[in-house]
């Protein structure tokens, strides 16, 4: 059970507080996940695809660490 909500302080001149129903953003910021989640997963493919395909078969520890990091972002969400 949560009390009164009570402001920090005043707000400012012109401004009036909203604590009945404040401004919610979470659906811009879970598209943005989404969006930057999708890009990641497409350049990290297209980075090994490069690597082993492409050129020289072999994968180098940095490339390692961009597969560990996407699944890294993908197990966050």
């Amino acid at each position: 059970m949560s009390g009164p909500i009570i402001p920090a302080g005043p707000p400012p001149v012109g401004i009036t507080s909203n604590f009945d129903d404040p401004v919610n953003k979470a659906g811009n910021l879970i598209a943005c996940n989404v969006i930057l989640l999708v890009a990641s997963i497409i350049i990290v493919g297209a980075r090994v695809l490069s690597r082993t395909v492409l050129t020289t078969w072999r994968l180098g520890w940095d490339d390692w660490t961009a597969i560990f990091s996407a699944f890294v972002i993908v197990s966050t969400l």
